[in-house]
C-alpha cells in the first residue's frame, strides 16, 4: 500500500509538471485543430514524453479572425470520451458566443 501511494504521488506530480504551457503547445500534433471540430490526441499520438499517457480532448473558441484560444480537457486513456467531447464541444460553443458579443460580430 506504500509504495502504491508514493507511486501515484509521483504520477500526479509529473502530471502536474507536465501541464506546463510551453510543453502542452509541443505535444498536441499540429493541424489536429481544424475550424469547428473537436480534436482527439490520444496517448501516444502525443509528441512528447510526459503525455504519452494521457489524452487531450481540445477546440478551438472565438470568432474567425478574432480573438480566440484553445481549450480542453488533459486526461487518462480511459477516460469517457464521449462525455469530454461534448463537454468541449459545448463550452468552445459558449465561449465563442461570448466573445462574439463582447467583440462583436467577426463572421466570414
Amino acid at each position: 500500500p506504500a509504495e502504491e501511494a508514493r507511486e501515484m504521488m509521483v504520477t500526479m506530480l509529473d502530471t502536474l509538471e507536465a501541464v506546463d504551457e510551453r510543453r502542452l503547445r509541443e505535444a498536441i500534433p499540429s493541424g489536429s485543430l481544424e475550424d469547428e471540430a473537436v480534436a482527439v490526441v490520444i496517448g501516444d499520438e502525443n509528441r512528447a514524453g510526459p503525455y504519452q499517457d494521457m489524452s487531450f480532448v481540445l477546440a478551438r473558441y472565438g470568432p474567425h479572425g478574432g480573438a480566440g484560444g484553445i481549450l480542453g480537457v488533459l486526461g487518462p486513456t480511459r477516460m469517457q470520451y464521449g462525455e469530454a467531447v461534448a463537454n468541449v464541444r459545448y463550452v468552445s460553443a459558449v465561449l465563442t458566443e461570448l466573445m462574439r458579443e463582447f467583440y462583436g460580430n467577426n463572421e466570414d
